[in-house]
């Protein structure tokens, strides 16, 4: 005699199709991009304090506006007559 038990306790699988949500949000998928971003907004803001052209801080290169801003600070505390350590500290 055979015994008929319900869907439930059956061995087969049951194909279920339900709508998948993405697993991560696309704005928030890379973290290095965002860090780029800011890093380079950053650097920009930096660029656009040093007392140059337009012309000339479009063409500076990253490495360059760095550079160019801790002479130029180096400098200023100079004429200042501080250490560049110590208006750095305070």
């Amino acid at each position: 005699m055979a015994v008929i038990l319900p869907i439930a306790f059956c061995n087969k699988k049951i194909n279920t199709y339900r709508v998948s949500q993405p697993l991560f949000d696309p704005a928030k998928s890379n973290p290095s991009k965002r860090h780029r971003e800011k890093l380079n907004g950053e650097l920009e803001s930096l660029a656009n304090l040093l007392p140059f052209e337009e012309s000339v801080i479009v063409k500076l290169d990253k490495l360059s506006v760095l550079r160019l801003v801790v002479s130029y600070l180096r400098a200023k505390s100079y004429y200042r007559g501080e250490s560049f350590l110590y208006s750095m500290l305070r």
